[in-house]
């Protein structure tokens, strides 16, 4: 989850493949998901979208549960809850002695804080619990605009972050992509207050790019769910 070699790893050493622990439970007032660390969010969310629910958890479908955890990890939900680690309420690991504890805030509560964020340092993580949060339809999608509007695109960052603007529930992820020998800026933006369309937070973005492609109402902006919000990345 990385873009250079090292971070995980060593060469000629061994790597820990958790792909079998796969498990996903919820409990059964649905505030909570135990969630085996082999699983790819993706996998999650099509497992939690069904029950009205959601978790703090990765934006891209491909990416592994305990990879973005150990770092620390940012969702949908981050303007809420913070960091995907912050969320967690229990971690189950395997030491370097071989002993399988539990971490939380009343059993080995030293190692639950220092988990959060510290890669693989500390043991083998195998299984984690995180809050549930009610789901429903939520709003976002994506926007691709040219290099040359970022100074547009960044006024409605400095007006988005703004602590008298600011809205929990709005999150937006500002990408850089090189395509065709252009460069181009890419917003992945989410609300995740339930049922709600057209959120005020994003009306100047939006009514820019209206605008400026005369496009009225077709932006591919759209009530939708968690697992249609989030993209692949194929490696």
């Amino acid at each position: 989850h990385t873009p250079f070699a090292g971070l995980a790893n060593i060469q000629h050493s061994i790597t820990t493949d958790l792909s079998q622990l796969s498990e996903i439970t919820v409990s059964e007032d649905r505030t909570t998901t135990t969630i085996d660390t082999g699983n790819l969010w993706g996998a999650v969310n099509h497992k939690l979208d069904p029950l009205g629910v959601s978790t703090p958890g990765g934006r891209i479908s491909s990416v592994g549960v305990s990879n973005l955890v150990s770092g620390g990890g940012m969702s949908f939900y981050s303007p809420c809850v913070g960091l995907v680690c912050d969320a967690v309420l229990n971690f189950e690991a395997i030491l370097s002695s071989g002993s399988i504890v539990n971490a939380n805030v009343t059993h080995n509560f030293d190692l639950f804080r220092a988990l959060k964020g510290a890669s693989n340092n500390l043991g083998i993580m195998t299984r984690i619990d995180l809050p549930l949060i009610p789901s429903g339809t939520i709003w976002g999608g994506f926007l691709a605009i040219s290099t040359t509007y970022s100074p547009q695109i960044f006024l409605f960052f400095t007006n988005f972050t703004n602590s008298s603007n600011y809205d929990p529930y709005a999150a937006v992820i500002d990408t850089k992509i090189f395509s065709n020998g252009s460069w181009y800026t890419l917003l992945h933006m989410a609300y995740t207050k339930p049922n709600v369309i057209n959120p005020p937070t994003f009306a100047p973005l939006i009514v820019f790019m209206e605008a400026l492609f005369q496009l009225a109402n077709t932006i591919a902006l759209s009530i939708t769910s968690v697992p249609n919000l989030m993209f692949d990345l194929s490696f």
